[in-house]
């Protein structure tokens, strides 16, 4: 996607920094979870101010997720949690095509 060059390669570093700190971090018993929140309602890539349309999922359930998360710990989270396995997916045909 143009334009992009910088998010899609940060997005992998934050992954690939979690599961390092997960590791090396998890003998000590200190916990470190990703969570990776989907399309949002967020200022990113702001609309003009005329579109008063909101698009993506409201905040609140990114912080129900993250108030789960403390009752029932998972390394990584993916929300909503219908999006993991298109995330999935494409990483693995980017995988397959020599992208990744």
């Amino acid at each position: 996607m143009p334009g992009w060059g910088l998010y899609f390669p940060s997005k992998v570093a934050v992954a690939s920094m979690s599961e390092s700190r997960w590791r090396e971090l998890h003998p000590k018993e200190v916990r470190v979870y990703l969570v990776e929140p989907g399309p949002f309602q967020t200022e990113f890539g702001q609309k003009p101010a005329f579109d008063n349309t909101e698009s993506g999922f409201h905040p609140a359930l990114v912080t129900n997720v993250i108030l789960r998360l403390c009752q029932r710990p998972r390394q990584r989270v993916i929300v909503p949690f219908w999006m993991a396995p298109l995330v999935r997916l494409s990483s693995g045909v980017a995988h397959i095509l020599g992208f990744s």
